[in-house]
C-alpha cells in the first residue's frame, strides 16, 4: 500500500490531517520496523554463542560431589579458587588447542578411518537452558563468544554421521576425505555406543584445528591470521610469562593457544561464589577489559569493543 493510499484511507476514518498523520505513522512502525525486528528475533533458531567449556579435572579432583541435577552452590574453596585461576589463565593466554589420544575412528562404508592427530578447540551451540549435563562433562566455567571468533580461525560445525552406514563424503564415494586426510577431524558419530542416543549429535559441536599443514596453507594466503595460533614452543616467542605458564603444567600439554578478542560475549560462572570472587577481582576486570579491546581478525561493530560480556552462573542458565 503507498504512503497516498495510507493517507486517504486514515483521512476517511479520522477527518483530521494531524490525527491521520500521527495514525499513519504508528502504522508504518508497526508494520516496517516492528515486523523487522520481530521477524530478526523470532525467527533466530540458533544462538549466536558458541561456548568453549572447561574444569571438568577440577570438579573430578576438587568438587566430586556435585552433580547436573544440583543447584551449584556451596563449592569448596579450593576449587573456588581453581577455577579463578583458570579464568585468569585463559583470560591471559587464550584457549587450549589439543591433541587427541588416537583412539577416534570414524566407522563407515565397511571401513575403519582414525581420526588424524589435529590440535583442536571445541565449542557447543547449545541454548543455555540445555547446558547442565554438557558442563557435568567438560566443566562448569563456559566462555562464550560471537561465531566470527571460530569464522575468523577457519573453524565451523561439525559433521555428524552415523556409525556402520553408508557416507558420500568417505571411499569409495569421496576421495574428499583421502585426500585431506586432517579434514576428518571435522567429523564425528551421532552416537558414543548402542542403543542410539544420539549423545555425540546432541553437543553440537564447533572446532578449530591448527596444525603445521595447515599453518602453511594460511601463511599462502591470509599469514595475518596466524597470529592468532600461539605456538609455545616456538623459539621466536619471547612471551617469558607464557613459556613459565607452558612449562609449569603437569601432564599433557597444550600445541597451542588461541587468544581472545573483542568476540568475547559472555562468561558462565560454575557459582555464585565463583562470580562474586572473580566480579571482585580488579585483576580479571584488567585482564576482560584487555580482551575486549583487541581488535578482531576481520573486524566487528565498533560496540563490541566497548560492551563488557554477559556475565550468569550456571544455575540461572537454566531460566534461558
Amino acid at each position: 500500500m503507498s504512503i497516498y493510499q495510507l493517507l486517504v484511507k486514515f483521512i476517511r476514518h479520522s477527518g483530521s490531517i494531524p490525527v491521520c498523520l500521527n495514525r499513519v505513522s504508528q502504522y508504518i512502525c508497526r508494520t516496517t520496523i516492528g515486523e523487522k525486528m520481530e521477524n530478526e528475533f523470532t525467527q533466530t533458531i540458533h544462538s549466536d554463542f558458541l561456548i568453549h567449556w572447561t574444569g571438568w579435572k577440577i570438579d573430578r579432583d576438587l568438587d566430586p560431589a556435585w552433580k547436573p541435577e544440583k543447584v551449584s552452590r556451596d563449592m569448596p574453596g579450593k576449587a573456588v579458587d581453581a577455577y579463578i585461576l583458570r579464568l585468569k589463565n585463559i583470560l591471559k593466554f587464550g584457549f587450549w588447542m589439543t591433541m587427541g589420544d588416537g583412539s577416534e575412528k570414524i566407522q563407515v562404508n565397511n571401513k575403519i578411518f582414525v581420526k588424524p592427530l589435529v590440535a583442536r578447540t571445541c565449542f557447543t551451540e547449545l541454548k543455555l537452558s540445555e547446558v547442565r549435563k554438557h558442563a557435568k562433562k567438560f566443566g562448569r566455567l563456559g566462555i562464550g563468544l560471537k561465531r566470527y571468533y571460530v569464522f575468523d580461525r577457519l573453524g565451523g560445525p561439525m559433521h555428524y554421521l552415523q556409525s556402520e552406514t553408508e557416507n558420500l563424503f568417505f571411499p569409495p564415494y569421496s576421495s574428499l576425505c583421502s585426500d585431506d586426510f586432517e579434514m576428518i577431524s571435522f567429523y564425528k558419530h551421532m552416537c558414543s555406543r548402542r542403543p542410539l542416543t544420539y549423545d555425540l549429535f546432541s553437543e553440537s559441536e564447533w572446532r578449530i584445528i591448527f596444525s603445521e599443514k595447515i599453518k602453511k596453507r594460511i601463511q599462502t594466503r591470509h599469514p595475518d591470521r596466524l597470529s592468532r595460533f600461539i605456538d609455545p614452543k616456538d623459539t621466536d616467542n619471547n612471551n617469558k610469562e607464557l613459556l613459565d605458564f607452558y612449562y609449569s603444567i603437569d601432564g599433557r600439554k597444550p600445541e597451542y593457544f588461541l587468544p581472545l578478542d573483542g568476540w568475547l560475549a559472555i562468561i558462565i560462572y560454575p557459582t555464585p561464589e565463583v562470580k562474586i570472587k572473580a566480579r571482585n577481582d580488579p585483576e580479571i576486570e584488567k585482564l576482560i577489559r584487555a580482551v575486549k579491546a583487541t581488535k578482531t581478525v576481520t573486524g566487528c561493530p565498533s560496540y563490541e569493543y566497548i560492551m563488557w560480556p554477559i556475565e550468569v552462573d550456571l544455575d540461572a542458565c537454566s531460566h534461558f
